[in-house]
């Protein structure tokens, strides 16, 4: 998991300050306040929006593969189930011909 939201913050602080310091620029801004205010959402913004959608897909990843295995242990149940009872074989405990 540490993995996973190590890369997710460093992918959204980064998108987060390229985004806001060009679209800041494209508005019209200097490049000094516009880079600012790209470190300041990078740090509020991006780290905490990259850390949140981390943990969404580890928790996914985790969910999907509980959802396997429970489909794969369901499909084992049922072929470990003793199949239906043949209707031409005698009751247990019914005499039979070779008691008779």
């Amino acid at each position: 998991m540490g993995k996973i939201l190590v890369a997710s913050s460093a992918i959204g602080v980064v998108l987060s300050l390229v985004l806001i310091t060009l679209g800041m620029m494209a508005a019209g801004q200097v490049w000094q306040s516009s880079l600012a205010l790209g470190v300041f959402i990078a740090f509020w913004g991006g780290l905490g929006f990259g850390s949140m959608v981390g943990g969404v897909v580890y928790l996914t990843r985790i969910e999907k593969a509980a959802k396997a295995l429970e489909a794969e242990t369901s499909t084992a149940r049922r072929t470990d189930v003793a199949p239906a009872a043949d209707s031409t074989a005698p009751e247990p405990g019914a005499p039979t011909a070779e008691a008779a």
